[in-house]
């Protein structure tokens, strides 16, 4: 049953307690999103987690969900340290902490893992926001961030159409009156441009094991920066799993039960 747990931060945050927990699991969201909606939708990823023995706990980004600020108005910097106070709330439990995150929830994790590694016992991200260098769109991005921050960055694609092959998904997707229904923002553009650079020193020290999965067809972020990701990392127990046609949302496509069994296994092999 979710519950709500309590964060130093100005945040919505939500528990939802396993039975006889084996490990628990830090959710991050996406961009647009909110963490309730990994309850019913992602192939039910949160009641799958209980069922396996793994509590949940998840706060939804500022301007997302239940927490407060303009909408889709997120500083993927400020972002990263609520996302490492979080896990900092679970460093005081004996059992293993996994962190999961999607779409700019997998960079914000990833940030979160390249600045502090400690009591992880492994990392899942789907879809990550890993962009691609680009000095020149890097340097536009911070200059439209600091002269209109909250306007919708350019050449960004909005389309609920790039989510999923599945036309009742992309329905459920734009009529969902808790996502933010906007293009990405300046702010959240050059902050996550900005991160990503500062990570790239980082990624070498990478020691946790992680779980990576990408479409090959993903046009909302790009499955080239999974597997820069990958090469970078230096753990010795990495796994990059390219679905093959597979959309952003790999828990909501064509394949979901595949990508979910995927996880769950993984999850469960590492549990001890």
């Amino acid at each position: 049953m979710q519950q709500p747990w309590q964060l130093p931060l100005e945040r919505q945050a939500y528990v939802w307690h396993a039975r006889n927990p084996k490990a628990i699991l830090l959710l991050q969201h996406g961009y647009s999103e909110y963490a309730e909606r990994f309850v019913q939708r992602y192939n039910k990823l949160i009641p799958q987690l209980l069922e396996n023995s793994i509590s949940v706990y998840a706060f939804d980004m500022q301007g997302h969900g239940r927490s407060p600020g303009n909408r889709g108005l997120v500083d993927v910097e400020q972002a990263v340290q609520d996302h490492l106070i979080a896990r900092q709330a679970l460093a005081g439990q004996s059992l293993p902490l996994f962190l999961f995150g999607h779409s700019l929830g997998g960079l914000v994790t990833a940030s979160s893992v390249a600045l502090n590694q400690d009591g992880v016992a492994g990392v899942i991200l789907t879809s990550p926001a890993i962009p691609q260098h680009n000095v020149f769109l890097r340097v536009i991005a911070r200059a439209l961030a600091v002269i209109a921050p909250a306007s919708a960055a350019p050449l960004h694609p909005d389309d609920h159409s790039l989510l999923s092959r599945l036309p009742e998904v992309i329905e459920d997707a734009a009529g969902d009156q808790m996502k933010y229904q906007g293009k990405l923002l300046n702010l959240a553009a050059s902050s996550a441009l900005s991160r990503n650079r500062a990570n790239q020193t980082l990624y070498p020290a990478w020691k946790v094991p992680t779980l990576i999965l990408h479409g090959t067809d993903d046009r909302v972020t790009d499955p080239k920066g999974s597997q820069v990701l990958y090469d970078a990392i230096a753990s010795e127990d990495k796994t990059l799993h390219l679905v093959e046609g597979g959309f952003h949302e790999l828990l909501n496509d064509i394949g979901r039960d595949v990508s979910l069994a995927l996880i769950l296994n993984w999850l469960e092999q590492r549990i001890k």
